[in-house]
């Protein structure tokens, strides 16, 4: 059974609590965005998305450190539909970085605006 754009969503609300940002990973046919915890409708991005060809593949989370108290620990897991997906793990071996980039600003904007 194919899950909905609501059930994503609750998994990606589920991998954020006690983190400093997540995101659900949509995967198109030669890109990949995400879908952060903070967008005003994640439901609507994410229908929006499968509207125009992308699969959510997958999780990230960005948390504060147990080791370092300044430092932000990040990982990246597959959703349970492509955990044994080589397509996807092919994926994830170059996107951490990337997307570990663009929540590290994300997560400095936040602190911008909010200080």
């Amino acid at each position: 059974m194919k899950r909905t754009t609501a059930a994503f969503i609750q998994e990606l609300r589920d991998e954020s609590v006690g983190a400093i940002s997540a995101g659900l990973i949509v995967r198109f046919e030669t890109s990949a965005l995400y879908i952060s915890i903070q967008d005003t409708d994640p439901i609507a991005a994410l229908d929006t998305m499968i509207e125009n060809g992308g699969e959510p593949v997958g999780l990230f989370r960005a948390s504060q450190s147990a080791a370092h108290p300044k430092g932000i620990d990040f990982s990246v897991r597959p959703i349970a539909e492509y955990a044994a997906d080589p397509a996807v793990s092919a994926l994830f071996t170059t996107l951490p970085g990337i997307i570990q980039a663009l929540v590290l600003k994300e997560i400095a904007q936040h602190h911008s605006e909010n200080s």
